[in-house]
């Protein structure tokens, strides 16, 4: 009878250290996914404080170009190709003035000079 409940003590005492180690192991595991959950937390607040300065800044983005789609329209000076300054250069040599030049041409003076030079260089290189 000694001899069973002995086997019987040393049973279940083997049976708690099992359950003790088990036991040991999963809080070890646990422990480890608290970590990783919490990890996975951090990550995620820093994507949305990441995600509302993204946001914050489309707004602002938005605003200024709304500003800048109200502003009043500038009249923009067309697009100079050749033919200006060649209808200049024929203007000139029509004997046009200074200013029909720059008004019909749409040229600043500065250009009408340097077109009324080049026009008077190329008609004095012709009659010579």
């Amino acid at each position: 009878m000694i001899l069973t409940l002995s086997i019987l003590f040393i049973l279940n005492l083997s049976s708690l250290a099992t359950f003790c180690y088990l036991l040991l192991k999963k809080k070890h595991e646990f422990d480890k996914i608290k970590k990783q959950l919490q990890r996975a937390i951090q990550e995620l607040h820093a994507l949305c404080h990441g995600a509302v300065g993204i946001g914050d800044r489309i707004a602002s983005i938005e605003k200024q170009a709304q500003k800048i789609i109200n502003q009043p329209k500038e009249t923009v000076p067309p697009v100079l190709d050749g033919n200006h300054y060649n209808q200049a250069r024929k203007l000139f040599e029509l004997g046009a003035s200074m200013d029909d030049v720059i008004r019909s041409c749409h040229l600043s003076k500065e250009e009408a000079e340097l077109v009324a030079m080049l026009s008077n260089t190329t008609r004095s290189l012709t009659v010579s």
